[in-house]
Order: structure tokens, then C-alpha cells, then sequence
């Protein structure tokens, strides 16, 4: 091996460990702070998800660079896998924390959803998510591509769950019961419907385009539409994505 590949091979070891205790004091702060909220929490997570990011493409560079056709390349993949891998990690995890965020500001209103007042139009549900997700945004035009894709992904996931809980713990226990099963049912359904269709009209676009070009995050409520013929057969969180 020679000093150069020697000197990488340190290097990347010692970066997968940094990345450990950086995950460990990322995970103190994230704690911390949901214990006692702080201003300045979502910028320091935008800033830690992108310094992920950088250091995940640094690593990727340096591999390619240095690339060889011997023996030892096998152990600098290795090491430099383990460098990716850890820091990917780290950057998934800083960005649920930026979910978690959100919906510590969101879930009273979708704890909402499946009620009385929300099947008739009464509760500004989607209206107030929808102004609570353009305040964030505002911050998010700073996250690098990546990892406002990723951010995109988990939050249709964690929306659309959040959805199909709030409407299964009110009407799960009707099933069996057909006609009162269909009447709500069909309620519901074009109630996630027209919700879907407000989100995907209002997300706003000025603050990141590139967020705000989703795929809706409810259309996995349109599948409640899916299984009107099966009677009371009932609707579970497996058929969502989790």
C-alpha cells in the first residue's frame, strides 16, 4: 500500500468515527430541543444535513479519484463505503428531525381529520397546514437538492400516514357494520380527495419550486376510494406507505 492510499485509509476511519459522535451530539441537541424549543433549531439542522451532504460527495470524489485496479482498492471501498454510509445516516436523520419539527406544529390541526366538523368543511385543516408548511419552506431553499428530495420523500410519507391514522382511529370500529361503513366511507374519501387536491393548489411554489413540485403527499389517500366493493373489509396503514 502506498503512503497515499495509507493517509486515505486513515483518514476514512477517522471520519466514520467523527461521523458517530457527530450523530451522537446531533441526537442530544435534537433531544434537547424538543424538550425546550429554540428558534434556531431548523437552520442548524438544514446546515447539518447539508454538511452531510458536502462530506458524502468529498468521499465519493476522493474514491474515484484514487481509484486503482489492485489489491488494496478492495479495503479503500470498503473504508469509503463505510464514510458514505455513516454520514447518509446522519444526513436521513437530521432531515426527520426536520419532519418532526413540522409536525409538532401541524398535528393538533390533522388530529382533526375523520372529525364531524372536518367531513363538513367546517375546519380550516388544510389551510392551516398549508400555511405552516410555507413558513418552513422559507427555510428549506437552503437545503442542497438532495437532500430537499429526501426531505420531500419522508414528508408525503409521514402526511399521508398522519392522514390515514387521524380517519382509522375514528372509524375502525365500524367495521362490519356495513351502512353506516359506506356512509362514512364515501364522506371520507372525498373529503381526502378535495384535501388533496387544496395541497397541491396552495403548497407554495415561491418559496423552493423544487419542494413544491411534489407528488402530492395524499394521493395514498385516493386508495381509500380503491375498496368500495369490498364492503367492510377493512382499510389498514399496510396498504400506505410507512
Amino acid at each position: 500500500m502506498t503512503l497515499v492510499e495509507h493517509v486515505l485509509l486513515i483518514s476514512t476511519k477517522h471520519l466514520t468515527e467523527f461521523a458517530k459522535q457527530y450523530k451522537e451530539a446531533v441526537n442530544r441537541y435534537a433531544k434537547a430541543h424538543f424538550e425546550n424549543r429554540s428558534f434556531h433549531f431548523t437552520p442548524n439542522m438544514i446546515a447539518i444535513s447539508n454538511n452531510c451532504a458536502s462530506l458524502i460527495d468529498n468521499a465519493l470524489k476522493f474514491q474515484k479519484d484514487y481509484k486503482k485496479d489492485d489489491k488494496n482498492q478492495i479495503e479503500l471501498d470498503k473504508a469509503f463505503s463505510q464514510v458514505v454510509s455513516s454520514f447518509n445516516s446522519l444526513k436521513k436523520q437530521s432531515i426527520g428531525y426536520l419532519i418532526k419539527e413540522i409536525f409538532m406544529d401541524v398535528d393538533k390541526e390533522i388530529s382533526k381529520v375523520g372529525s364531524q366538523e372536518w367531513l363538513e368543511g367546517a375546519a380550516s385543516i388544510i389551510e392551516n397546514v398549508c400555511l405552516t408548511l410555507e413558513d418552513y419552506f422559507r427555510d428549506y431553499i437552503y437545503l442542497k437538492e438532495s437532500n430537499a428530495d429526501e426531505l420531500k420523500v419522508q414528508l408525503q410519507k409521514a402526511l399521508a400516514k398522519a392522514y390515514i391514522q387521524a380517519i382509522m382511529s375514528r372509524y375502525a370500529f365500524y367495521e362490519g357494520f356495513l351502512s353506516a361503513l359506506f356512509d362514512i366511507y364515501f364522506s371520507v374519501t372525498r373529503r381526502c380527495h378535495y384535501e388533496t387536491n387544496r395541497i397541491a393548489n396552495d403548497t407554495p411554489t415561491s418559496a423552493s419550486r423544487r419542494l413544491a413540485s411534489w407528488t402530492m403527499p395524499l394521493t395514498s389517500c385516493r386508495r381509500l376510494r380503491e375498496d368500495r366493493t369490498a364492503g367492510a373489509r377493512a382499510v389498514t396503514l399496510k396498504s400506505f406507505p410507512s
